[in-house]
């Protein structure tokens, strides 16, 4: 079954530390005291075109840069390969469509929601959705995937810390889990297994985000 979990765009010198400065003020902002206790249910996140995340994993840095919108996906461009990918607004649930996405071959799905809702996040908050189709290699799937916030999960990082919303999807094949951040409006970990153990867990810590203009 394709796995969709890679994206790729560097950004420019000055957005790059206008990056690190976005990062290390939330750090600063949760270690001054709002980053005790419990966290309050989480909104949906606003998204902007421009907004640009830049991920590393086993593979190297990567960076998505979010180039189009509207009331029901989201669309980003990858730097490196020409890889562009679409994703239902919600900004948790997987691909929808991707092509030229290196190892990836090009591929659909829909992703449906069955029952729940992801928004406002917070913990016991649960939800399901069918995700179903193919690739270019002749794959096809279709399967149901449960989705579970179980608990609130701390995230060190060099500048700091953040809370996050420790977030557990799972079908019969594979198991993604989110650490979405409510700081940051968007996950800053996420863990990728497949269950059969083809491949080893793969894990991606977000680096640097610019909201876009």
């Amino acid at each position: 079954m394709t796995s969709v979990t890679a994206g790729l765009r560097m950004p420019g010198s000055a957005a790059a530390a206008s990056t690190i400065c976005v990062l290390a003020l939330v750090a600063l902002l949760a270690l001054s005291g709002c980053g005790t206790g419990p966290l309050s249910p989480m909104d949906e996140p606003t998204r902007a075109v421009g907004d640009v995340e830049v991920w590393k994993s086993r593979m190297g840095t990567t960076t998505h840069t979010l180039v189009a919108m509207d009331a029901d996906s989201i669309r980003y461009e990858v730097a490196e390969s020409g890889c562009t990918y679409t994703r239902p607004r919600d900004g948790v649930s997987p691909w929808t469509a991707w092509e030229n996405c290196r190892r990836i071959p090009d591929g659909t799905q829909t992703v449906t929601l069955t029952s729940g809702r992801v928004w406002p996040l917070k913990i016991g908050r649960t939800w399901r959705y069918q995700r179903a189709g193919s690739d270019s290699s002749g794959d096809r799937w279709n399967e149901d995937v449960q989705c579970k916030v179980t608990k609130q999960k701390r995230v060190e990082r060099s500048v700091g810390f953040f809370r996050t919303f420790y977030t557990i999807c799972e079908s019969e094949t594979e198991r993604r889990v989110l650490y979405i951040s409510p700081d940051l409006g968007r996950s800053i970990r996420i863990w990728y297994t497949r269950l059969d153990r083809s491949a080893p867990p793969e894990k991606r810590d977000l680096v640097r985000f610019t909201p876009g203009k």
